[in-house]
């Protein structure tokens, strides 16, 4: 019997600790992919970010991602600035 507590107390555990980073994850989504493009030079990131300030209405701001995307060889973000 003990051993059935002791392998629930692991998944409780585990599902604890995977909610608390996914949660984490969604409410820092935006910062994780700002600083990701910024400072790591991701192009998705850049991608990613510049179609939520495109969606949020700040155009130039925007733009100015889908550049840093397309420059580093995204060309998905490409079609975005024609």
């Amino acid at each position: 019997m003990e051993k059935i507590l002791h392998r629930y107390r692991r998944l409780i555990m585990f599902f604890l600790c995977s909610g608390v980073v996914g949660g984490m994850f969604y409410l820092y989504q935006d910062d994780f992919y700002k600083w990701s493009c910024e400072e790591e030079s991701n192009s998705a990131s850049c991608f990613l970010y510049a179609k939520k300030l495109l969606s949020e209405g700040q155009k130039e701001f925007a733009k100015n991602y889908f550049q840093r995307s397309c420059t580093a060889g995204y060309t998905a973000s490409c079609a975005y600035l024609k």
